[in-house]
């Protein structure tokens, strides 16, 4: 599978999440406003894709010895060197977004066991709720594959999903009716993993269709169309608010999502290299674009420039993607890359026991 468009969907994934929390810093953008609003489901789009790739990588890597232990030990080093040392800048900077942290809430998420606790879902780094739901499907993605997407039928993937839609509409009923949650886009009944479980099994529809090419030779009429149909049902939910919209709502944009995987599959012009760069440092961009929201907005006269809400969304928007990339760039340089290395040399370390293991 070639990465350029998946780079390039990270890449929007992103640029939809910095959109929306620039956003928030402003009043009175009206219809643009609801746009930047929408941007917080590129959360859906990275899940959607994070699902994808692990279904790729972990096909070509299916025959190796331990596989699983190798499955964790990549996945801790590609993600938590980041995310701990965003948790430590965090602690000393501090964010509109975060709660109040104690020292449970800073054990959870070093464990990344925070989606299990609503009250600790934001207290330690900006938008972890993400991460410690993404972790969850971590745990359970080896069980996952290898018992449902693995050798199997698209057929399979496709009830797996509606099977988690059931579960996920099960959750939201038990945690509004009996726990007392509201049903909202900005609560547990949203952020929960039970409720986003649907998006990332659609990244494993996707990887099924993917293989069985199903959708080889469909006309680029048709996932546009589909892209645009399924993207005015989800603001329809969201204007509307029937009952479970909550939990409707990702599993709408998710299959947007798939139909605008197609769109940048078959349109090659728009992976714009720029993009791809931007979706290739995508995860240390989601980390440290709130403390970059941070200090513009506690350094820069923004709001005393005298030009419209639009246009100061729009130059703002600029300048926290561009020094946020700045600043993701040197960690992909210095943290990222060398951490993932580290894993890498940790399996090749474990190999000879393994064998050792294995001959006794």
């Amino acid at each position: 599978m070639k990465l350029d468009h998946i780079d390039s969907l990270r890449g929007v994934a992103i640029l939809m999440v910095i959109l929306t929390h620039v956003g928030s810093r402003f009043a009175e953008l009206g219809i643009l406003g609801e746009l930047t609003t929408y941007g917080r489901l590129g959360v859906q789009l990275f899940f959607v894709i994070s699902a994808l790739t692990l279904c790729v990588s972990t096909g070509r890597r299916a025959n190796e010895d331990r596989a699983v232990l190798n499955f964790y030990i990549r996945r801790y080093f590609r993600i938590a060197p980041v995310y701990y040392m965003g948790g430590f800048i965090y602690f000393f900077v501090g964010a509109e977004w975060l709660g109040d942290a104690g020292v449970a809430d800073y054990i959870v998420h070093s464990l990344f066991l925070h989606a299990l606790f609503p009250e600790s879902f934001m207290d330690v780094v900006p938008g972890g709720w993400s991460i410690g739901v993404e972790f969850m499907f971590y745990f359970l993605f080896p069980l996952i594959y290898f018992f449902a997407i693995s050798g199997k039928s698209a057929r399979t993937a496709f009830l797996l999903f509606f099977a988690s839609i059931a579960t996920s509409l099960i959750a939201n009923f038990t945690l509004t009716s009996y726990f007392g949650y509201e049903e909202g886009l900005w609560n547990f009944t949203y952020w929960n993993f039970l409720n986003n479980l649907p998006v990332f099994l659609l990244g494993t529809v996707l990887y099924s269709i993917y293989e069985s090419r199903l959708m080889k030779n469909i006309n680029i009429f048709v996932v546009v169309g589909g892209f645009t149909f399924f993207t005015i049902v989800t603001v329809s939910l969201w204007k509307i608010q029937p009952r479970f919209y909550v939990s409707l709502i990702p599993i709408t944009a998710a299959i947007s999502f798939i139909f605008l995987y197609f769109v940048f599959d078959k349109v090659k012009v728009i992976n714009l290299s720029l993009l791809r760069r931007i979706g290739q440092v995508s995860f240390s961009m989601y980390i440290f674009h709130f403390l970059v929201i941070t200090v513009i907005f506690k350094y820069l006269p923004i709001n005393e420039l005298e030009l419209s809400e639009g246009v100061l969304l729009l130059l703002t928007f600029f300048l926290t993607t561009f020094i946020t990339l700045m600043v993701s760039i040197f960690s992909e340089t210095y943290i990222e890359k060398p951490c993932v290395k580290l894993g890498s040399q940790i399996i090749e370390w474990l190999r000879p026991l393994q064998k050792i293991k294995a001959s006794n």
